[in-house]
Protein backbone atom coordinates (compact mmCIF):
# COMPACT_ATOMS: atom_id res chain seq x y z
CA UNK A 1 0.00 0.00 0.00
CA UNK A 2 1.29 3.36 -1.19
CA UNK A 3 2.09 5.82 1.95
CA UNK A 4 -0.40 8.10 0.58
CA UNK A 5 -3.06 6.06 0.60
CA UNK A 6 -5.72 5.22 3.44
CA UNK A 7 -6.39 1.86 5.17
CA UNK A 8 -9.93 1.68 4.20
CA UNK A 9 -9.23 2.85 0.89
CA UNK A 10 -10.71 0.14 -1.72
CA UNK A 11 -7.74 -1.36 -3.67
CA UNK A 12 -8.53 -2.40 -7.09
CA UNK A 13 -6.09 -4.24 -9.41
CA UNK A 14 -4.82 -2.08 -12.15
CA UNK A 15 -4.96 -5.17 -14.88
CA UNK A 16 -8.51 -6.37 -13.79
CA UNK A 17 -9.90 -3.51 -12.60
CA UNK A 18 -11.08 -5.84 -9.67
CA UNK A 19 -11.24 -5.13 -5.92
CA UNK A 20 -8.17 -7.14 -4.77
CA UNK A 21 -8.46 -9.79 -2.56
CA UNK A 22 -12.32 -9.47 -3.04
CA UNK A 23 -13.00 -13.06 -2.04
CA UNK A 24 -10.50 -13.01 0.96
CA UNK A 25 -9.11 -10.60 3.01
CA UNK A 26 -11.16 -7.83 2.83
CA UNK A 27 -14.57 -10.12 1.18
CA UNK A 28 -16.22 -9.17 4.52
CA UNK A 29 -15.79 -5.19 3.89
CA UNK A 30 -16.75 -5.49 0.76
CA UNK A 31 -19.74 -7.57 1.37
CA UNK A 32 -21.49 -5.44 3.81
CA UNK A 33 -20.64 -2.49 1.60
CA UNK A 34 -22.89 -4.22 -1.31
CA UNK A 35 -25.30 -4.83 1.55
CA UNK A 36 -25.64 -1.47 2.12
CA UNK A 37 -26.03 -0.17 -1.24
CA UNK A 38 -28.33 -2.41 -1.93
CA UNK A 39 -30.60 -2.09 0.70
CA UNK A 40 -30.71 1.62 -0.24
CA UNK A 41 -31.37 0.95 -3.72
CA UNK A 42 -34.34 -1.68 -2.64
CA UNK A 43 -32.78 -4.54 -4.51
CA UNK A 44 -31.41 -7.07 -1.57
CA UNK A 45 -33.70 -9.62 -2.02
CA UNK A 46 -32.52 -9.39 -5.58
CA UNK A 47 -29.08 -9.67 -5.51
CA UNK A 48 -28.82 -12.00 -2.24
CA UNK A 49 -31.11 -14.73 -4.03
CA UNK A 50 -34.04 -14.44 -1.69
CA UNK A 51 -36.12 -13.44 -5.22
CA UNK A 52 -35.63 -15.61 -8.19
CA UNK A 53 -36.97 -15.15 -12.32
CA UNK A 54 -39.57 -17.33 -12.18
CA UNK A 55 -39.62 -18.66 -15.79
CA UNK A 56 -43.80 -17.69 -15.69
CA UNK A 57 -43.97 -14.31 -15.64
CA UNK A 58 -45.27 -11.93 -17.88
CA UNK A 59 -43.49 -9.38 -19.73
CA UNK A 60 -43.88 -6.70 -17.52
CA UNK A 61 -42.85 -8.93 -14.27
CA UNK A 62 -39.46 -9.62 -16.45
CA UNK A 63 -39.14 -6.32 -17.78
CA UNK A 64 -38.60 -5.09 -13.90
CA UNK A 65 -36.33 -8.44 -12.54
CA UNK A 66 -34.25 -7.53 -15.79
CA UNK A 67 -34.30 -3.44 -14.57
CA UNK A 68 -33.45 -4.59 -10.81
CA UNK A 69 -30.51 -6.82 -11.94
CA UNK A 70 -29.31 -3.88 -14.02
CA UNK A 71 -29.34 -1.78 -10.95
CA UNK A 72 -27.21 -4.12 -9.02
CA UNK A 73 -24.55 -4.12 -11.48
CA UNK A 74 -24.58 -0.40 -11.13
CA UNK A 75 -24.53 -0.76 -7.92
CA UNK A 76 -21.24 -2.97 -8.01
CA UNK A 77 -19.50 -1.58 -10.68
CA UNK A 78 -20.21 1.97 -9.11
CA UNK A 79 -18.48 0.97 -5.72
CA UNK A 80 -14.83 0.20 -7.07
Amino acid sequence: MSPNKSSWEVEVSEKTGRPVRWSGQNWPYYRRLMELAFHKEDVFRFATGAMVRDPNWNQQQVAAWDDNQRTIQRVIFASV
